[in-house]
C-alpha cells in the first residue's frame, strides 16, 4: 500500500496488584499528552488502551509517515511521564513498534 499510514503501537506492562493503579495514570495523561500529540506534524489518530487479562497498557496511533511517527520519541511531555509510570512499577517494552500499513477497514461515515 503506497503512502500508507505508519501504526505506531507502544506497550507497557506491569503485575496485576499494580495495574488498575497504572490503569487511572495513563487515563490521567491524556489532559497532558493529548493537546500536544494533536499538534505534531502528520498525526492521524491516537489510542491508549488497557488489558487488564495481560496487564497490559497500549498506546497505538497512526501517523503519516515514519519520521511524523518518530516525533513521539522525542515528544517531551511523554518522556517527563515515563519516569512516573516506571516508580509505579510499569515496564516498557522496547523497541516501539512502527510498522508500515499492509491493509485496514474503516467504518462508513
Amino acid at each position: 500500500m503506497t503512502n500508507s499510514p505508519i501504526v505506531r503501537v507502544s506497550i507497557l506492562r506491569t503485575d496485576a496488584d499494580r495495574f488498575s493503579r497504572l490503569r487511572d495514570e495513563m487515563a490521567a495523561a491524556l489532559e497532558i499528552l493529548a493537546p500536544g500529540i494533536r499538534a505534531l506534524s502528520g498525526h492521524i489518530d491516537f489510542f491508549a488502551g488497557a488489558d487488564e487479562a495481560t496487564c497490559a497498557l497500549t498506546n497505538v496511533s497512526l501517523w503519516r509517515s515514519l519520521a511524523d511517527a518518530q516525533q513521539l520519541d522525542h515528544f517531551q511531555p511523554m518522556l517527563d511521564l515515563a519516569p512516573r509510570f516506571v516508580a509505579l512499577g510499569a515496564t516498557f517494552e522496547r523497541p516501539i513498534i512502527n510498522a508500515a500499513t499492509l491493509w485496514r477497514t474503516m467504518i462508513s461515515p
